[in-house]
């Protein structure tokens, strides 16, 4: 039996369309246990995207490292957990919500397309296929998804709604992040691909490395243990010849200062500064053993280093000197100093929270709305300086290429957000409102008593030197940040509050 539906009509928007046909296919399948039958359907949903790039460069991107990771929602828990390169084809392992995925992918180069096949059991398949067509400079990618499931309670034509609008919206999500990624990769093209060394936090690291992989860039993880032999790792040691001699190829550091994982409270604070201390300190022994020194060292900070005066605040602004967290970033950024005087360009980059859907601020947020039905009240008066995701990897991207950025440079939006607003924007792009506000201790006893000097400051924070150098960010409006992270990009919105 073969039903079809047939949607023709081509939407045009923002210079990207698309068109999508489903398909269900049913046939009659033996169970396992010879008890009865069993009916499997294949879903099939067919989408049309334009990109403003070269066919050739958008398929080449499609093969590189980090594509993958590039390419998944941030609101879709994925993890990739390794990937094999045969003659024939790539297996790709990843850890989803539900269990581990094997992923086959096959390239046809001389029709420039992929056929991908995702396994989650014996019976349990998506089928992807992308055709790259050239139309002058531009691309057309040609997407076919079919989707094999079980038997639902639920009726047919809800199924094949909640899988079509789910697969509408992560093919959406990678048109615009295939673009946006080419376009940045290609500012700076004619520039020597370099070789990035990443230290710190672990979760940052896993959002920022797919990017500059993609991009062709050897990304390599600084780690204290023993470096695990098929991964990009060099140990951390001033005395073991052969990591001294891979931390010599380094072309650029990326220092995270701070784990958006880590609670810091008045016990455990200085034991993690002392722990960050001694890091730098090893790095650039290790520099100085080799007399070599990276070409730009780049620290991420924070814009709570700036004193609360409750007005915009540049890179030239007083610095505050009373707060802990404060210090705590003002003392790494002054371990640099050694490092300036050897002639490395070094960026304290000031960031503002970095609105993720997969950590720090915004995924806590989230899971409150959306499990809760509740939010957390906090100091009126405080901003949140924020920046989303792709605007810090892009301005990362900037900062390592162009040399005019050094010294302190503020990573956030221009658009400071109130600190109570967070929770207001969440309830309508989910849905849910919230039943009730949690008092303010529970924030502090959440984030940790010194973390919430970093997440609330008592100024508006202004990117002036990122400005100057012509930066543009792609998500300005607090709004357009959310709708991202939490795949409502598409959905009008007819009473925004900004």
């Amino acid at each position: 039996m073969i039903i079809a539906r047939t949607e023709s009509n081509l939407v045009y928007n923002n210079k990207r369309f698309y068109s999508h046909i489903l398909i269900t296919q049913g046939r009659k399948q033996k169970s396992s246990f010879k008890l009865k039958s069993m009916e499997i359907k294949k879903r099939m949903v067919q989408f049309v995207s334009q990109i403003n790039a070269r066919a050739d460069d958008v398929y080449r991107w499609h093969q590189t490292f980090g594509a993958h990771e590039r390419l998944t929602p941030p609101w879709v828990s994925k993890e990739l957990l390794r990937q094999e390169q045969t003659a024939e084809e790539t297996l790709k392992f990843i850890k989803t919500k539900s269990g581990v995925e094997v992923e086959k992918t096959r390239l046809n180069s001389s029709n420039r397309s992929i056929i991908s096949e995702r396994i989650k059991s014996s019976q349990q398949k998506t089928y992807h296929t992308k055709n790259f067509d050239k139309i002058d400079n531009k691309t057309l990618i040609k997407e076919t998804i079919s989707v094999n499931l079980f038997n639902s309670i639920l009726p047919e034509f809800i199924i094949e709604s909640l899988i079509e609008r789910r697969l509408e919206k992560e093919f959406h999500f990678r048109g615009r992040r295939i673009e946006a990624d080419i376009r940045q990769h290609s500012r700076f093209s004619r520039e020597a691909r370099q070789n990035i060394g990443m230290i710190g936090s672990k979760t940052m690291i896993s959002q920022f490395k797919p990017f500059f992989t993609s991009g062709n860039h050897k990304v390599f993880s600084l780690v204290k243990r023993k470096p695990y032999p098929t991964a990009r790792e060099i140990q951390l040691n001033a005395t073991k010849t052969t990591e001294l001699e891979k931390l010599a190829n380094l072309d650029t550091i990326l220092y995270f200062a701070l784990d958006t994982k880590v609670k810091l409270n008045d016990s455990n604070i200085n034991k993690i500064l002392k722990s960050k201390i001694l890091e730098l300190k090893t790095l650039i022994q290790s520099f100085e053993a080799n007399n070599k020194y990276p070409d730009s060292f780049i620290l991420f900070s924070s814009t709570c280093v700036y004193e609360n005066t409750n007005s915009s605040i540049t890179e030239y602004s007083a610095l505050n000197k009373e707060s802990k967290m404060a210090k705590y970033f003002l003392i790494l950024e002054q371990m640099l100093d050694p490092l300036k005087k050897k002639g490395v360009r070094v960026v304290n980059a000031r960031t503002g929270n970095i609105l993720s859907a997969r950590s720090g601020v915004l995924k806590n947020a989230i899971r409150q709305q959306k499990y809760a039905f509740c939010a957390q009240k906090v100091d009126e008066g405080k901003y949140l300086n924020w920046t989303s995701m792709d605007d810090a990897i892009y301005a990362t991207n900037q900062m390592i290429f162009d040399r005019s950025l050094f010294g302190s440079v503020n990573l956030c939006s221009s658009m400071s957000l109130n600190a109570n607003d967070l929770p207001l924007l969440l309830a309508e792009k989910l849905g849910r409102p919230f039943l009730f506000t949690l008092p303010k201790f529970i924030f502090n006893r959440f984030y940790g008593n010194i973390n919430k000097e970093q997440i609330l400051q008592g100024n508006a924070v202004y990117p002036q030197k990122l400005r100057q150098a012509g930066f543009e960010f792609n998500f300005e409006n607090i709004e357009d940040a959310l709708n991202w992270e939490t795949g409502y990009f598409n959905k009008p919105n007819n009473n925004s509050l900004y």
